[in-house]
């Protein structure tokens, strides 16, 4: 099973040379900007198969891992152990482009949604800074207002010793959202690697500044940025300065992160000609439905795994025996699972086992009004990922013809075995 843990600085290590060996652009891939937002969004952290998993607890949104690329399959195993840790996944967030086009089979296990709003934008450094293009050269009379008003005005890279006035301007402007996270990356701004820039007016006074954090060699993230409304120019001289420091850096690209939907920001950052960073966001099959092992001493959930068993026909109706027989086969299982959806068992699975190496899956069912909704898939990847948690890996089953759509994508075919009954 997966060990979570609060995500802090002691994960900086790992978090980063996994970045170094499997780059991305996006913003979250740097772990200043993912340290400054862990209380906002709540993450939680944990090790698994040499890569690193942030689950948000805010917005119950599972990061892509970060490492080596996962399969689908290993994907939706690890969304369903998650939830085994008893946290709720509704997406799987920060899925790279070509996700779909490198795993075709990605679509038996994800929904797949590409939400603009979720986008990072990005920017050659280079053209920002020398204003080059249509969109561009509009910010230059906006600057060149802001130099003529302050013929005087001079430029800061932010370090450790100079930060003190940047912060209390940076902390002064309301976003009760930001707050926090900027007041983190000035209290950690060594450690975090953070960078930036202040733009002082002619009276020597501030009135843009911006903190920068470096994502890889290529592309440094501007994470922050605050201006005074009543200078004009400020705000687009800043950005030429964001490029300048960038390019000093020996970066190429700025990263400007996502609009979140909200368009005023979105008409802001596409004014500066980006070219965007399309990531999705993958909807797991069999959502709606929470999967947990059944207790043989519940008698509610018994009265249901009863109704589903006389609806799959696997009984005889008439049989006074059957709840016994019920109660029999859920005690005597090595584990018993259900699919809920809230509290209506939707389906169940069961295997049985020595507890050492080898078991076998019997009696899939999904009440006939939850197929094709992903619960089958779901029971499996919990019942398997139960299994293999506790050492034993030679695991079996019998498929039906309607059942293969639901091993198939997690399991291979045994060509060279027979199946015989006795």
């Amino acid at each position: 099973m997966l060990n979570f843990r609060e995500f802090s600085l002691g994960d900086k290590p790992l978090f980063e040379e996994l970045c170094r060996k499997y780059p991305s652009p996006g913003c979250e891939r740097c772990f200043a900007v993912a340290y400054v937002w862990r209380i906002f969004f709540d993450y939680r952290v944990a090790d698994w198969n040499g890569r690193l998993v942030i689950f948000e607890k805010s917005n119950g949104w599972l990061m892509y891992p970060l490492g080596e690329a996962t399969p689908p399959e290993d994907l939706f195993r690890l969304v369903c152990e998650v939830e085994a840790c008893g946290f709720k996944v509704s997406s799987v967030y920060d899925i790279p482009p070509g996700y779909f086009d490198a795993y075709p089979n990605a679509k038996d296990f994800f929904e797949l949604k590409l939400e603009e709003k979720y986008f990072d934008y990005l920017y050659n450094a280079a053209d920002i800074f020398e204003l080059k293009g249509p969109l561009l050269r509009k910010k230059r009379n906006h600057i060149k207002h802001f130099t003529s008003e302050n013929p005087g005005w001079t430029c800061e890279d932010l370090c450790a010793g100079n930060t003190a006035e940047a912060r209390a301007f940076m902390e002064a402007m309301e976003c009760d959202s930001e707050t926090a996270a900027i007041s983190c990356a000035f209290d950690n701004f060594d450690v975090l690697g953070w960078g930036g820039v202040a733009l002082k007016n002619s009276s020597g006074k501030i009135v843009a500044a911006a903190l920068i954090c470096k994502i890889n060699d290529e592309v440094f993230d501007v994470s922050f940025e605050k201006s005074d409304k009543s200078c004009e120019g400020a705000a687009q001289m800043i950005v030429k300065l964001e490029a300048q420091y960038i390019l000093s850096k020996g970066g190429r690209i700025m990263n400007r992160e996502q609009d979140m939907g909200l368009e005023n920001l979105r008409h802001a950052k596409r004014s500066l000609d980006p070219f965007m960073f399309e990531r999705g966001m993958l909807y797991p099959a069999g959502a709606r439905f929470s999967v947990r092992k059944i207790d043989p001493k519940d008698t509610d959930i018994l009265g249901q795994v009863l109704s589903l068993y006389s609806l799959s026909g696997w009984f005889d109706g008439e049989d006074a025996d059957i709840p016994r027989q019920v109660e029999s086969i859920v005690k005597n299982s090595y584990c018993f699972f259900g699919a809920f959806d809230g509290v209506r068992l939707a389906g169940f699975f069961r295997a049985l086992s020595d507890g050492v190496s080898d078991a076998y899956l019997l009696d899939l069912f999904v009440d006939p009004q939850f197929r094709g909704m992903g619960a089958g898939k779901k029971l499996c990847a919990h019942i398997t990922n139960f299994l293999f948690s506790k050492g034993v890996s030679y695991i079996t089953c019998i498929s039906t013809p309607e059942g293969r759509g639901v091993y198939g994508p997690m399991a291979k075919v045994m060509d060279t075995f027979t199946p015989f009954k006795f």
